[in-house]
């Protein structure tokens, strides 16, 4: 007797989601690392399917900023100011 699996396509966003997860990356910030407008992912997060060619450069960018987590965090990030150092001139 052959028994059969469900399979269940997962969305191109729970790929996303799955990915970003496993590698530590925020999602929000890899649309953004990609040039994806924030509005997209906006939208993809309300249920609005992502196409192909947006979810392959969200995905390669989750892949980037995981290897290069430097470059992401001066590209990405806010820059945090150093505490107590002040620049007062006499």
């Amino acid at each position: 007797k052959i028994m059969l699996q469900q399979v269940i396509m997962k969305t191109y966003l729970a790929q996303l989601e799955t990915l970003s997860q496993t590698t530590h990356v925020d999602l929000a910030s890899a649309f953004k690392f990609a040039g994806i407008p924030y509005s997209t992912y906006y939208r993809n997060m309300r249920g609005v399917e992502l196409r192909y060619t947006t979810a392959i450069k969200v995905k390669d960018a989750i892949e980037l900023i995981a290897k290069h987590k430097e470059v992401y965090r001066n590209k990405c990030l806010p820059k945090k100011k150093a505490k107590g150092l002040t620049t007062k001139t006499k």
